[in-house]
């Protein structure tokens, strides 16, 4: 296991600052991706940020279900694990604290009968039962609240949640959502409306429904520092593979929770093909079109339609999985439409900090429209000027830059950013804006030097060097550490390797936090290395083995190594990088199968660092061992969605029948091997090769229709008789039947998932999925029939995110062998 963490929160937030930057302008989706993608200590550090920020939020619906406080922390903490077993397919991360919120019910529910009879057992004083009947008191009708909440649709309910359980002001919700304020405030004033119209309607009194309503966040409902540490040092176990049991982070009764909801109890939860497809940019099955009626509210449930009856499809029926591309000047034309429809949209209603411009910009430039690219790129611009973007990460002035460069504009992506370094402040008597000034400066270097300004880089190091002036003097305090992080980290990015290590030693000489300091900079040293050229990146390994060498503590060494693997395999000696990954994963202990868990996830980094180096054969290679180290747990929960898991890295790698094979390995007819069936069939139709992909594609049909019989025959009922068999089963055969070319049944289908949030999901997706086929004209027709402004802009980024997949295949389809594609460079 990694480096355990201080537990007083003050250790906990210098970390976080430090690794993470500040969270408050962070959404959940990069946490989120930071847990699932990050290394050493970062992902407990992204996980504790999500309790900390939605923590309290989980515990008070807990503690409005079950009552007493202990039942009440098992539960939340039991949500929290499902939220690290779900993390890698939870699509709308926008929408989290409603998930949880979700999520806790379910689990809270699921806890209170075993939990009743413990009770009962465990009583003892009249002063405990007085206690309990005080809290029992204080939420009388928060089970009753909580219920009528989760029923709300989803644009209701995340204002409900976010504003009255989370305490959000309107501002931060709005900005949260991107929303305008009167808007959010609309819903929440229509959220709160229905709920005191629905308990009453239930027979609590009206006295008692303003009581409940009032969502005051009681005292019951804070976490204490051990709590969260221990939950989130739980969930990076789970995510590496690891029980959390056997090293006492949960108790065992919480462990199962989370292993049984998470593998199927709760509707929300159901691993959708459509977001796996969508984040491997190979959709072409989507789960639903544009075809509400025009009156319907976007976040209300559809009417119920009566699902098609499973389909006696003829063997010899055509199936157009994809068509031709339109010429390339309808391409062009086509992405111009869209193009002027969301900068219509950003004049109506600006969402400043928008991807959408953004995206088309970019699959314009793929398509070879750059006049038109640069027309979309200044309308981005435009949107934001003089606009607060509340979600800093990546700045919109990193972003803007980069898509300069890419076209070409290397001088105005250079002053973009040297303009964005201005109106950092400089050094102040306030650590935690020294910090944000640092922080926002270590990404608009790391971005300079991706668009070759290597100079203004070094100027950058030199200001942020300043500001942490007063770590090297007692000045910032305990803060201190922090900065000097930060200033390694950039000294590293621009190659100043005696600088980095120069700082490291000042940060190991400040008293109790020596330590500490040490063991988050060498990690961060070792990560950014990982982008300097081989002789300088070679200086690096070299200090951090010696580094490893002095070590006396094995837990101290973990994290260096962890990192080191990634850099090692990145320089290309891979050899190297796999015998420290089996001994790293060996060296932590904890049984055959904890080691090789571990082992594959190391060697999954390893992968991406040499996809990184442009390594492909060699990621691919990595893959097949980190299979080879798993598959003996195929025929478990865990190994399954490993396998998994693997199968759509190895899909998105190229490496299609290393993909079938660790698909195959899965031994459990519960498994969602659909997913890759899906990946596989969308990647060779593309190719041309069809025979291949309609295998695939009847392949992902039979797994499919084996969940899908055993639902009743009224499907609208489906998710109420298995939340998680239900929706799973909604979305894959809607999927299947759009891939098939079977628009109208897969229409049908879709209609009947009653989730607004994975309805939107299917939408877009499905805008994506006939771009990525080729049906231009059609994808945009879907995409501006969206009712909300918001719908229309994710619409028609998807739109642009199949188009740039499909023209990147057709690319590289063309082009010479041993020539590298694009998207590898």
């Amino acid at each position: 296991m990694m480096t355990r963490f201080q537990t007083t929160p003050f250790a906990r937030d210098l970390q976080t600052l430090c690794r993470l930057g500040v969270v408050g302008g962070v959404g959940d989706g990069e946490l989120l991706a930071r847990f699932v993608a990050g290394a050493g200590d970062d992902r407990e550090l992204a996980f504790w940020a999500l309790i900390d920020r939605h923590g309290s939020m989980v515990l008070r619906v807990c503690l409005g279900v079950l009552k007493d406080r202990h039942d009440a922390e098992d539960a939340a903490q039991a949500a929290f694990l499902i939220l690290a077993r779900r993390a890698r397919s939870i699509r709308s991360p926008g929408s989290l604290g409603s998930w949880l919120h979700g999520v806790a019910i379910r689990t809270a529910s699921r806890a209170r009968a075993g939990a009743a009879r413990r009770r009962d057992v465990e009583r003892k004083a009249g002063e405990e039962v007085a206690m309990r009947e005080q809290v029992e008191n204080r939420f009388a009708h928060d089970e009753e609240l909580h219920e009528e909440i989760d029923r709300l649709p989803a644009r209701y309910k995340a204002a409900v949640v976010a504003c009255d359980l989370e305490g959000l002001t309107h501002a931060q919700a709005a900005a949260r959502f991107h929303l305008p304020i009167r808007t959010l405030e609309t819903r929440l004033y229509r959220g709160r409306d229905r709920l005191r119209a629905r308990l009453v309607r239930r027979g609590v009194g009206l006295a008692a429904v303003e009581a409940a309503l009032a969502l005051s966040k009681p005292a019951e409902a804070a976490l204490s520092a051990s709590w969260k540490e221990a939950t989130a040092h739980a969930a990076v176990s789970i995510l590496e593979g690891a029980s959390p049991v056997a090293s006492g982070l949960v108790a065992e009764r919480v462990y199962s929770w989370s292993q049984s909801l998470a593998s199927g109890k709760i509707g929300s939860l159901a691993v959708s093909a459509v977001a796996l497809l969508v984040s491997s940019g190979l959709l072409v099955g989507g789960a639903a079109l544009a075809s509400r009626k025009p009156d319907a509210p976007a976040d209300e449930p559809p009417p119920v339609a009566q699902a098609p009856a499973q389909p006696d499809r003829k063997e010899d029926a055509p199936i157009p999985i994809v068509v031709p591309l339109p010429k390339p000047h309808e391409i062009k034309q086509i992405l111009r439409e869209a193009a002027e429809a969301a900068i219509r949209l950003s004049r109506e209603q600006p969402n400043p900090g928008s991807s959408a411009l953004l995206m088309i910009s970019t699959t314009q430039m793929t398509a070879g429209d750059r006049d038109g690219a640069l027309k979309t790129l200044r309308a981005a611009e435009a949107e934001t000027n003089g606009r607060k973007i509340e979600n800093p990460y990546p700045s919109w002035p990193c972003k803007i830059a980069g898509h300069l460069n890419r076209m070409g504009l290397r001088e105005e992506a250079f002053r973009t950013l040297q303009q964005a370094a201005r109106e950092v402040p400089d050094a102040s008597t306030n650590p935690n804006e020294d910090y944000n000034s640092a922080s926002k400066l270590v990404e608009i270097v790391q971005t300079q030097l991706r668009v070759g300004d290597a100079a203004h880089a070094r100027e950058n190091v030199k200001r942020i060097a300043k500001i942490a002036a007063g770590a090297l003097d007692g000045k910032a305090g305990e803060r201190g550490g922090i900065l000097l992080r930060v200033l390694a980290c950039a000294q590293t990015a621009v190659g100043d390797i005696d600088g980095a290590f120069a700082t490291l030693d000042r940060a190991t000489k400040r008293g109790s936090h020596a330590a500490e300091n040490r063991n988050l900079i060498l990690p961060i040293i070792a990560q950014e290395a990982k982008g300097l050229d081989p002789r300088q990146a070679r200086r690096v390994v070299d200090r951090l083995t010696k580094e490893i060498e002095d070590s006396k503590a094995p837990e101290a060494k973990w994290p260096i190594q962890h990192s080191l693997v990634g850099l090692l395999a990145r320089l290309g000696e891979v050899a190297e990088a796999r015998r420290l990954a089996r001994e790293v994963a060996t060296a932590q202990g904890g049984g055959a199968d904890a080691v090789a868990r571990r082992e594959c996830g190391l060697l999954e980094s390893m992968a991406y660092a040499q996809r990184e180096a442009g390594d492909i054969a060699g990621a691919r290679e990595s893959y097949r061992l980190a299979f080879e180290a798993i598959r003996g747990q195929a025929k478990t929960m865990d190994g399954a969605n490993n396998c998994r898991q693997l199968a759509v890295r190895q899909v998105g790698e190229g490496d299609l029948e290393g993909a079938l094979r660790s698909v195959e390995a899965i031994d459990d007819p519960g498994q969602e091997k659909s997913i890759v069936y899906l990946l596989l069939a969308s990647k060779l139709a593309v190719e041309g090769e069809t025979d291949r992909a309609l295998e695939f594609l009847r392949k992902a049909r039979e797994d499919v229709e084996s969940k899908w019989k055993e639902l009743p025959a009224d499907r609208s009922k489906a998710v109420a008789f298995d939340p998680s068999k239900g929706l799973f089963a909604m979305m894959q055969m809607s999927a299947v039947q759009a891939l098939a070319g079977e628009i109208e049944p897969a229409l049908a289908t879709a209609r009947l998932i009653p989730d607004g949030v994975w309805r939107r999901e299917a939408l877009v997706g499905v805008v994506q999925s006939r771009a990525l086929a080729g049906d231009l004209r059609e994808s945009l027709k879907l995409a501006l029939g969206f009712d909300s402004p918001d719908d229309r802009r994710l619409a028609l980024e998807h739109l642009a995110l199949g188009l740039g997949s499909r023209l990147l295949v057709e690319e590289r389809l063309k082009a010479p062998a041993g020539v590298r594609p694009k998207e590898a460079r």
